[in-house]
């Protein structure tokens, strides 16, 4: 057992060993939950997941492959042709969907273990390391383990919209033209998976022009890496492009939404969350009506669905800045809440509830306190570290005035979650509690009762309105 220690611990490679180890405890917990879930009412693939995964089968439909075989413009194609590639696999195997389980805790174990400790510039070894992965990969476990049984798109999108930003890091230190020009690709990938990383490739643009502007170099060089950066978004977006010109008579690389975004924008003002309720093999959306936000509507004149456009929600603005601002702070509560481990829900009144809304709660409050207190400033410190956390950040808030669920906030969870994995000095942090022991609790305490009390009033206000 100690050689076995030693060799996992010490020696080369210990990065590969520790990605193989977490990949292994994924497909542990995977399994084990399998086993669990086996004979409840919620049959997997189930609703938008059943979705994606069938529709995808359709790229080779007749026994010939082609993109234009997956039917509408409804989503981008990369996310469904990465659902094909995984059923060629287990198909290969002998058991379809075990193609997509290798597929999806492949990018996890390597998000865990490589892409975030790069993006934090941390570089913990042996024992601490596996200790953080083990943890890490074990808070999924526990608050998001649907990430590890869903056929979503959210950890895909956050995949891609990470590997996108480590390769924009890298490029100002070495091989910029090259990694410029990946980097736009992963962005392209990051939107045509999740169409609200749009915003991440706007978010780079203004990164770029940042740091080129910080740094002393030619102007012809600058102005190269931002070109390579637009051409390999570009490039991704061709069969995408081929695809508008096929359906919809227009070579656009932008996924066709149907005016999804104005949609988004009138449920944010009518509704706080929603939610997918699962039982008895029926997936039920859930809104959760805010009422104050459906007289700012209706007083504007936004009646209808079709009504709302981003300037209305600006002139709401300007109008009500007051009313405006406690909505989307409302809307901010309800993306940081995970109420439920699962994103289908089987039972909305479980009795875990509160011990799942308590949790969240407290890990995004030691997050918060564990950066008031870090001494070492590691990020504060270093411009463009905290530059990139931003990009991927204000990705994910620009949901904000749309429909809230909450498995948008997964990238924020896995920021902050590899912060106090890989990051957070726990030993500080205690010294630092005990030294303020009072003030700490008080505010806690404080912050709690204000985050139970707007989230228990969101719940109060829940009303079926889809089935599928």
């Amino acid at each position: 057992m100690r050689k076995f220690s030693n060799w996992l611990f010490n020696g080369k490679h210990n990065t590969l060993k520790q990605l193989v180890f977490v990949y292994l405890l994924l497909c542990v917990m995977r399994s084990i939950m399998s086993i669990v879930f086996h004979d409840t009412p919620v049959p997997l693939p189930f609703a938008d997941s059943g979705d994606y995964y069938n529709h995808a089968k359709s790229f080779a439909k007749d026994g010939s492959f082609s993109l234009y075989n997956y039917p509408g413009t409804i989503r981008g194609y990369l996310f469904p042709f990465i659902i094909f590639l995984s059923q060629a696999l287990g198909n290969a195997i002998g058991y379809e969907f075990l193609g997509w389980s290798a597929f999806n805790l492949a990018i996890y174990a390597l998000i865990i273990v490589v892409m975030l400790p790069k993006l934090f510039e941390v570089k913990l070894s042996g024992r601490k390391a596996f200790i953080a992965s083990m943890t890490f990969a074990l808070l999924l476990f526990v608050f998001w383990r649907w990430v590890y049984l869903d056929l979503l798109s959210d950890g895909w999108g956050f995949f891609f919209a990470l590997l996108s930003v480590l390769l924009l890091k890298a490029a100002h230190k070495e091989r910029p033209f090259l990694y410029c020009l990946l980097s736009g690709m992963c962005a392209y990938a990051a939107y045509n998976t999740r169409t609200i990383y749009l915003f991440l490739f706007v978010a780079e643009i203004i990164a770029i022009l940042i740091i080129l502007l910080r740094e002393r170099k030619s102007v012809a060089l600058k102005i190269s890496g931002l070109i390579l950066f637009c051409i390999g978004f570009f490039i991704i977006g061709i069969p995408e492009a081929l695809r508008n010109l096929h359906y919809l008579d227009k070579f656009s690389i932008f996924v066709s939404t149907k005016d999804l975004f104005g949609k988004q924008l009138f449920w944010g003002l009518t509704a706080e969350r929603y939610d997918t309720l699962a039982n008895e093999g029926i997936a039920r959306g859930l809104f959760f009506y805010y009422p104050a936000g459906q007289l700012l509507a209706e007083s504007s004149g936004l009646l209808n669905i079709d009504s709302v456009g981003v300037g209305d929600v600006v002139k709401l603005f300007l109008r009500h800045p007051l009313d405006m601002t406690v909505l989307y702070f409302r809307h901010f509560i309800s993306l940081l809440t995970t109420h439920s481990p699962l994103v289908y829900i089987p039972d909305p009144k479980s009795r875990l509830m509160p011990l799942f809304v308590s949790g969240s709660y407290l890990y995004w409050f030691l997050g918060v306190l564990s950066f008031i207190r870090n001494k070492s400033e590691r990020i504060r410190n270093h411009f463009n570290k905290s530059l990139f956390l931003a990009v991927i950040a204000i990705s994910v808030l620009a949901i904000l005035p749309g429909a809230i669920e909450f498995r948008f906030a997964l990238p924020l969870v896995m920021l902050l979650y590899g912060y106090l994995c890989f990051v957070t000095d726990w030993r500080g942090v205690w010294n630092f509690i005990k030294a303020h022991k009072a003030a700490v609790v008080i505010i806690c305490l404080l912050c709690y009762l204000v985050w139970i009390t707007l989230f228990t009033s969101t719940l109060s206000s829940a009303g079926i309105l889809l089935t599928n």
